[in-house]
């Protein structure tokens, strides 16, 4: 399960700005020197760190090829840290855009060098009540859309941000369901997931780009969404269920939602990726000590169970498969060896495997692993 501010029960247990505030040559200064990346071979493994040990969070690469793994990317190519809370990124064109939610701000990166290319200030582009907490993007027609939480908590609202890509300037903004995470792009339409931060009773957004109105899908098949994505025509997102009177996770889920809106379950989850026509997942939650993981595969509708070799991950969080290779990554917390309980500061790992489930390799990575993606994304 993500460690980011999704869920009441994660809190319960303690599971536990328009401006560019500097350019290429600014950004430069004090930085090491970061080898171009890969194309067709590299996976980023995005990385929080801890915000409450005052950790910045960075980017960890691995070569596929080389089997070698290099950690805090982002500080060493631009000489400053990331910042506090990176919380999701997305490769678009040749720039790679990651959403900071502690700084709430945008870094757009040149997606070789590792090099920041703008930082966008949120606040400053959208004002103080609206362009705080960013959480999820998309990208389409030349633009990033961000989920911002704003002041859900006294308005039941949240924002997305329409930005383009060429100028950074604001395109539009329009309003969503409360405590807004994941979003995707279908056309002219957007579809926003509302998780009502974990407390039940969330909701789906969908946006007309064309008319600008909106519709909110709430059933009892969505209490707590947090993921969105879009295959195609059809759209799936990720919901976080919810629990029972012992704090138990109940009924996480991938659900599908079809062009009447109805909402359908296919797959349980705590977290999932699309490479392709499949939806790859983790079942890891909360009360339930075994793992699982599976295959989605949208043009079959059927659900295949992964099994990798080789000793059991601690606690999965994240994972992807390899657009290129079919190769899967599964990235996981350790077990702090003092508590006995997960680890949010010490540095995370990530596993290697092939399509098969075949154990390739494990390296390391930074501090609370969250989203792992590759160089072959467009």
């Amino acid at each position: 399960m993500k460690t980011k501010i999704l869920t009441l029960a994660a809190l319960m247990l303690g599971a536990t700005m328009f401006t560019a505030c500097s350019d290429d040559d600014d950004n430069g200064k004090g930085g090491g020197v970061t080898p171009p990346l890969s194309e067709g071979s590299g996976v980023l493994v995005l990385c929080t760190g801890s915000f409450n040990n005052s950790m910045y969070g960075d980017l960890t690469y691995y070569n596929a090829l080389t089997k070698v793994a290099t950690q805090e990317m982002f500080t060493t190519a631009n000489g400053r840290s990331l910042g506090m809370t990176p919380n999701t990124a997305k490769i678009y064109g040749n720039k790679l855009y990651i959403v900071v939610n502690g700084e709430n701000t945008v870094e757009v990166v040149d997606k070789t060098t590792m090099k920041s290319v703008k930082q966008i200030s949120l606040p400053a582009l959208m004002g103080t009540q609206r362009g705080i907490s960013p959480r999820e993007i998309a990208a389409a027609d030349g633009c990033i859309y961000v989920t911002l939480f704003g002041t859900s908590g006294s308005t039941g609202k949240g924002s997305v941000a329409v930005i383009d890509t060429v100028d950074f300037a604001l395109v539009r903004t329009f309003d969503v369901g409360s405590y807004p995470e994941g979003i995707a792009v279908v056309g002219d339409r957007v579809y926003v997931a509302n998780s009502n931060y974990g407390m039940g009773g969330g909701s789906i957004t969908k946006y007309n780009l064309t008319t600008n109105t909106s519709s909110l899908i709430q059933n009892d098949a969505t209490n707590n969404p947090v993921d969105v994505v879009a295959v195609g025509d059809d759209v799936y997102f990720l919901d976080y269920g919810t629990y029972d009177a012992a704090w138990n996770q109940v009924d996480a889920g991938v659900r599908r939602l079809n062009a009447n809106d109805n909402v359908t379950r296919v797959a349980d989850a705590t977290a999932m990726s699309v490479s392709g026509n499949k939806i790859y997942c983790i079942y890891a939650p909360w009360g339930r000590a075994a793992k699982t993981y599976s295959c989605y595969d949208i043009t079959a509708g059927t659900d295949t169970p992964l099994t990798f070799e080789g000793a059991e991950l601690y606690y999965p969080q994240a994972i992807g498969a390899d657009p290129a290779t079919g190769d899967i990554f599964v990235a996981s917390a350790r077990q702090d060896p003092d508590t006995g309980y997960t680890s949010y500061t010490l540095p995370g790992y990530v596993n290697h495997y092939k399509a098969d489930g075949s154990f390739v390799t494990t390296f390391d990575c930074g501090a609370d692993p969250q989203v792992i993606f590759f160089t072959t994304a467009k």
